[in-house]
């Protein structure tokens, strides 16, 4: 379960019923979704030949209005279900409870701490044997096939 979108059930005093849990997997989507693209845009940019702590605040920066239009538009329209009132409102008003709480609370999760996790796993990258023989290796094959008028063997 996401941890944020149930302390947003909590804090609202919801209960955790059909309706949250389909929210909760919602949540799911949008924040691996919104996770993968800050992702995928650093590693792009680091492939361009940035430096890794440049890319990571130049794919936030760029990733950061995408984001907020998520969020806000998914919130905007959360609002009447988790105010309706009428017959079968209360049960839908847990589900748009859940996504008003979790998105709110995922943005930050995901404008801070996806980068910081980012930099930390790849700095442990770096330190494993394995990780560092393989950039060796990679190194040695993007070399040219001549050098100084010998091949390699």
């Amino acid at each position: 379960m996401h941890p944020l979108a149930l302390i947003s059930l909590l804090i609202l005093g919801e209960t955790l019923n059909l309706y949250s849990i389909l929210g909760l997997f919602m949540l799911f989507g949008i924040v691996k979704k919104n996770g993968i693209l800050q992702i995928d845009y650093t590693n792009t940019l680091r492939a361009r030949g940035m430096p890794r702590d440049q890319a990571i605040v130049e794919a936030n920066h760029v990733r950061l209005r995408p984001i907020l239009m998520t969020t806000v538009m998914l919130v905007a329209g959360m609002i009447p279900i988790a105010l309706g009132e009428g017959p079968g409102s209360a049960t839908r008003a847990a589900m748009a409870k859940v996504i008003i709480g979790g998105q709110t609370l995922c943005l930050l999760l995901t404008l801070l701490m996806t980068p910081v996790a980012y930099s930390l796993f790849d700095d442990l990258g770096h330190l494993h044997p394995l990780a560092r023989a393989s950039a060796r290796l990679r190194a040695w094959f993007a070399r040219p096939a001549a050098v100084n008028g010998r091949t390699r063997a």
